[in-house]
């Protein structure tokens, strides 16, 4: 909750679970850095909260291992910025 009314700009909040060394959300799988996989690996299958840095976003020609696939439905271009709307 706080993350979403914190920074600038705001975490993107997604609903997944934590199971088999990976993240998953919306059918899709991240890998899980070995820095969180012994901590995260003691309890699973968990239900967790994925916080995506937009700043940390890149759009890449084709899906590769950790990457998420959207369908862009809006770009809204703002002078130096542009927000893209993507589910």
């Amino acid at each position: 909750m706080v993350a979403t009314c914190l920074g600038n700009p705001a975490l993107n909040l997604h609903h997944g679970t934590y199971q088999n060394g990976g993240f998953h959300l919306t059918g899709q799988s991240l890998p899980c850095s070995s820095h969180f996989y012994t901590v995260l690996n003691k309890i699973q299958p968990q239900i967790i909260d994925i916080e995506i840095r937009p700043e940390f976003v890149q759009v890449v020609p084709a899906p590769a291992e950790g990457t998420l696939t959207v369908t862009v439905e809006i770009v809204e271009r703002l002078g130096r910025e542009t927000l893209i709307r993507a589910f």
